[in-house]
């Protein structure tokens, strides 16, 4: 329940972006959150949200200190 709850924060978070036009950066984006053409003169690219791949696991690991 609370996984749904703060994936459903997330996710409305990321959409009022979109809808506020704030989801475009001047850098190249990876082709798989690049929105096809979005490119501008200026080199802005539009990105939108993907699903994350990143297991509890792995952030785990990640957060594990290296000294340990």
């Amino acid at each position: 329940m609370a996984d749904a709850l703060i994936e459903n924060i997330i996710d409305g978070y990321l959409q009022e972006q979109i809808d506020e036009g704030m989801n475009s950066i001047p850098v190249k984006v990876e082709p798989e959150m690049s929105v096809p053409g979005s490119a501008s003169e200026g080199g802005w690219h539009e990105w939108v949200p993907i699903a994350s791949t990143v297991t509890d696991e792995e952030i785990a690991a990640f957060r594990k200190p290296t000294w340990a």
